[in-house]
């Protein structure tokens, strides 16, 4: 059958239509499964022959493989609460969890040679093999699980313990009293615990566009893109000293105590590092040496329109949030109180724990006129499994004290540099 007559170029007008068609659909399998293939490790590979079948577009199937790889590894992020990531390592009922001591973990590693102190940790030394098998790495002393340390000791409830806990001493997990000793962790960062292995966490860095189009016209399909932040473990260490006689107590307020002193001594160092950490000598990065976060010159411990072009800086990076704080030291909110927001106002820049409306937490980790503003929640601090305790029995050996060494794998990411300004 010929096509010479005036049908001949409307059959090549569907033709080349059909082509197109083929190419631009070939385009967007091609540009689904190398998406879902580059994000393997969250299952989105699975996830492709669904979005290639259900005629999804590529900024489509971004979209729903972002919202995969954030369930797998940082949903919910929530900015006051601290998170707790699914643990398939966990291996302990909730009576074995009781039955962990730190007093008598401590009391076998101080004393190797007393065999009462050995088999009284037998329990212990079991659960740390176990717990160094499965979080893939060998303990320098004796590791505490994860469970052991979001174990908690409720007042008043004697299942729990809780007719053995002094009411002048605080309940809760180690992991609980860490968060609450950490003064940033009151600005509402996020934390995440019980992680193994690396870990990344989905930063989405561009959003879709929108066009305007005339009649019949379509829109240009826009790119929404998201990187990963990558998260390693580094080994925090801390010590404290404690006599002999306080270590043989089987007091549950003794237990409490020790655990309590060992995360403060913790998070001391966390919280200099989460703002000082340089990023190099097995340290983590901090807030001050991060690239892309905002800064502002202080004039002694700052004015009124010093803190605003804070605020600014923020704004301006389009990074406001809901977990706004300032962070400042004890130094600057003695000298904010006397600072008048403008001369004869009678109006002070540091008011009701505020700075001009948002509430200004106060840590003397932040060295003199430097300060902090920003959303915290975008600050994320992350824990693996287990806190390894060594002891080193001779330190304090002439003054009776026993030297309790606590090691825990942390690092820190930054969703969004934007959303801070640090300064100085």
């Amino acid at each position: 059958m010929s096509f010479d007559g005036p049908n001949k170029h409307f059959c090549y007008d569907v033709q080349a239509e059909v082509q197109r068609a083929l190419d631009e659909n070939n385009a967007r399998v091609a540009e689904i499964t190398s998406t879902c293939r580059e994000f393997s490790e969250y299952g989105a590979e699975e996830l492709a022959e669904t979005l290639i079948k259900g005629n999804k577009t590529a900024t489509e199937a971004r979209s729903a493989i972002l919202d995969l790889v954030k369930n797998k590894k940082a949903t919910p992020i929530r900015s006051t609460d601290m998170i707790e990531t699914k643990q398939s390592s966990e291996f302990l009922d909730k009576k074995e969890v009781k039955q962990f001591s730190f007093l008598r973990a401590i009391n076998a590693l101080a004393s190797p040679a007393d065999k009462q102190a050995q088999e009284a940790a037998a329990f212990e030394r079991e659960v740390s093999d176990e717990a160094a098998k499965r979080y893939g790495r060998p303990a320098k002393g004796i590791i505490v699980p994860n469970e052991v340390l979001k174990r908690d000791l409720n007042v008043g409830t004697a299942a729990d313990g809780g007719n053995l806990v002094s009411t002048e001493l605080l309940s809760g997990s180690f992991i609980e009293i860490l968060r609450n000793k950490m003064a940033i962790m009151e600005a509402g960062v996020t934390m995440l615990t019980g992680l193994e292995g690396n870990i990344s966490i989905p930063k989405q860095d561009g959003t879709t566009s929108a066009y305007w189009v005339g009649e019949g016209g379509a829109p240009t399909e826009g790119q929404q893109s998201f990187t990963q932040i990558s998260m390693t473990p580094k080994t925090i260490g801390a010590f404290t000293d404690f006599t002999r006689r306080t270590l043989l107590q089987s007091s549950i307020d003794i237990e409490a105590f020790v655990r309590d002193d060992i995360a403060k001594k913790i998070a001391l160092e966390l919280d200099r590092t989460a703002i000082y950490g340089t990023g190099s000598s097995n340290q983590p990065l901090g807030l001050k040496d991060t690239s892309g976060i905002g800064s502002q010159s202080l004039t002694s411990f700052g004015t009124f329109a010093e803190y605003i072009g804070m605020e600014t800086d923020v704004a301006v990076a389009n990074a406001e949030g809901g977990s706004m704080k300032y962070l400042i030291n004890a130094s600057a909110r003695g000298a904010l109180k006397s600072t008048e927001k403008a001369s004869n106002t009678g109006m002070f820049v540091f008011d009701n724990n505020q700075i001009n409306g948002y509430d200004a937490i106060v840590s003397n980790q932040l060295v003199n006129n430097d300060a902090i503003f920003g959303d915290f929640s975008q600050f994320i601090v992350g824990m693996w499994s287990g806190l390894d305790l060594t002891v080193d029995p001779y330190a304090g050996a002439t003054a009776g004290t026993v030297r309790i060494i606590a090691l825990q794998d942390i690092d820190y990411a930054i969703r969004q540099a934007g959303a801070f300004c640090f300064a100085t």
